[in-house]
């Protein structure tokens, strides 16, 4: 498995390279990475400790902020170095000083993570949840740096207890000194299939992001108008399957007073600015500074970021990704608000989709006609007495991972 995931790795940055002037995710990834060994230096020339955590995207970083948060207010004196793989986190969170350096990780070579930990040489690193690059963890541990994997979660069903590669991911999960996991079942699949006992059961720290960023939520006068006192439908994430039902539900004349905010998975600007142009004038753009016409009644938000804010202005939620592969994303993020929330079938299982379940506060639809149903219910009946705070509550009673998890790290590394 090393010999193909070598190859896999180089037979990766060639294929990239190839596809970059023509495809603009590409072309942003290589010109982006251009530099990086200069980029690296720059962000160590101070000769303060460094402090690294490498994320995915938006959602692994929002995952670990308040521990990293936190830590930057423990080690005042640190430099700290935040890690992308994707576009998408690194454009978001390059000028929100959310780190003094915001780079891209350069492509997982034997090579680039030797020239990179030479460069950087951080005294801790932090990697957020599941995003796992055999090379760099393996020279990580080589030099004896300290390294930690947080918001681990592990299903039994999981891609890393594949045969094939199991022992393979065994030597990933292996390199890290300790891992924070979400529940119980992690830490029974780490022992049992990849013999690591350095795990802590924490919890999740999203849960303690999101309940934060509820409490200083920002608040959008665009949104507040364009929804008035009609009632407001949010698809959060959504993918094309729920985008074609929204769209479709938004002409039913027995909806015609309802108010759709979509907020794509994916960002497509040229398709939503030609949706925005449309004759009859029923969707607008979340971005535009032109007035709001009484006729439009479908907002798309065409920017990230602001999704978690945006369930404070709705009263139903259908968050998206239950007709893929990929499952559902946060139902967190709605229910801190005590919305109710609908998702398509492939929730995948999810502890906090079946905890809401039981609660009534969450629901599966199979098709556009039963979410039209639940819609339609709940525009005529209200929403059961009690239901919201239900809701609301099952987020603030799961906080408490990020304090968690910091009583240990700093235990552990009072100082750099």
């Amino acid at each position: 498995m090393q010999f193909l995931y070598q190859l896999g790795i180089h037979l990766y940055g060639i294929l990239i390279r190839i596809v970059a002037p023509f495809v603009p995710k590409a072309k942003e990834w290589v010109v982006g990475r251009k530099q990086w060994r200069n980029q690296v230096s720059l962000a160590a020339a101070s000769q303060a400790p460094v402090v690294w955590m490498h994320c995915s995207s938006v959602g692994e970083f929002e995952d670990s902020r308040v521990v990293w948060q936190a830590l930057q207010e423990h080690y005042t004196g640190a430099q700290f170095v935040l890690t992308f793989f994707s576009s998408s986190g690194y454009n978001h969170l390059k000028d929100r000083g959310v780190a003094d350096t915001v780079l891209y990780l350069p492509l997982d070579t034997k090579k680039n993570a030797h020239a990179f930990l030479d460069r950087l040489q951080p005294k801790l690193v932090f990697f957020s949840r599941s995003d796992l690059w055999a090379n760099m963890l393996a020279e990580v541990k080589g030099r004896q740096i300290p390294l930690y994997l947080l918001g681990l979660r592990l299903e039994r069903d999981s891609k890393f207890l594949n045969r094939w590669t199991r022992g393979f991911f065994k030597a990933c999960f292996q390199s890290f000194t300790h891992i924070y996991a979400q529940h119980e079942i992690t830490r029974e699949i780490l022992s049992m299939h990849f013999g690591v006992s350095e795990v802590s059961v924490v919890g999740n720290a999203r849960v303690d992001r999101i309940a934060q960023a509820s409490e200083a939520a920002p608040r959008y006068p665009r949104v507040a108008e364009f929804v008035g006192d009609h009632f407001c439908v949010i698809l959060g994430s959504g993918l094309p399957t729920e985008e074609k039902m929204f769209l479709s539900l938004a002409e039913d004349p027995a909806l015609a007073k309802v108010r759709w905010l979509l907020v794509p998975h994916e960002i497509e600007q040229e398709y939503l600015d030609a949706r925005a142009q449309d004759e009859q004038k029923t969707e607008t753009l979340f971005t535009l500074k032109t007035p709001l016409l009484p006729t439009q009644r479908v907002m798309w938000v065409d920017t990230i970021g602001h999704l978690k804010h945006l369930y404070q202005y709705a009263h139903l939620a259908v968050v998206g990704g239950g007709f893929d592969t990929i499952g559902i994303h946060s139902i967190l993020e709605p229910a801190v608000y005590g919305l109710p929330i609908w998702f398509g079938p492939n929730h995948r299982n999810y502890p906090e989709a079946l905890d809401l379940m039981s609660l009534n506060g969450a629901r599966v639809f199979e098709n556009q006609d039963q979410l039209r149903e639940a819609i339609l219910y709940q525009l005529k009946n209200g929403m059961p007495a009690g239901l919201s705070e239900r809701i609301s509550s099952y987020v603030t009673e799961n906080t408490g991972a990020s304090k968690r998890t910091l009583a240990e790290l700093m235990a552990r590394h009072p100082k750099l």
